[in-house]
């Protein structure tokens, strides 16, 4: 497990349990027009591709999927309206 930087750290609160996070999110999502759990997988995806410096293969088994599903996913999200 590697540390945060100090500046997203500070950026992002501190939760006492998976499910204040999940609270946390829930909430910031609410907002928009988007479904909600497609808005949530494009942001996991997004995060799990840049924790693994875009490796797809790496991404997917970060996230328990295959390489043919995580790009049927990101084929879907490319293919999706862009979030205003």
């Amino acid at each position: 497990v590697t540390a945060a930087p100090a500046e997203a750290a500070s950026a992002a609160p501190a939760f006492a349990s998976l499910e204040s996070a999940i609270d946390f999110v829930l909430e910031q999502l609410r907002s928009s027009e988007e479904p909600l759990l497609k808005r949530l997988e494009r942001e996991v995806i997004a995060r799990a591709l840049e924790a693994e410096d875009n490796d797809v293969v790496k991404a997917a088994k970060r996230l328990g999927l295959s390489k043919a599903v995580l790009q049927k996913r990101l084929a879907e999200t490319d293919n999706a309206s862009p979030v205003a």
